[in-house]
């Protein structure tokens, strides 16, 4: 039996990275412009009856992508704010910044 030390794993990255972000976006719009296209064409002119079967399933699927598309604005303003505020921080040698001859 080959009892080997684990492998070393990178620390988890605490938030999320710009093409994370991008991809919840765009998934997260393109899910629900797309959901909701199904929605409409399952109804198919059936609004009495509401739709065929594929109707709830398109309802829950726009509502997914919705909520995708709402996650990834949290995160985005998350992103800009990590990245407003590490440009505000002081230079990292401790001192104020001045030089003194």
């Amino acid at each position: 039996m080959n009892m080997d030390a684990p492998l070393p794993q990178a620390p988890r990255q605490r938030y999320p990275s710009w093409k994370q972000v991008l991809v919840m976006l765009l998934g997260g719009l393109v899910l629900a412009v797309t959901a909701c296209v199904g929605f409409l064409v399952s109804l198919g002119g059936n609004f009495e009856r509401g739709g065929n079967v594929l109707t709830p399933v398109a309802a829950i699927l726009f509502g997914a992508g919705v909520l995708a598309f709402v996650i990834g604005l949290v995160m985005l303003f998350i992103r800009l704010l990590l990245h407003a505020s590490a440009k505000r921080q002081p230079p990292a040698s401790g001192g104020t910044g001045v030089t003194l001859p």
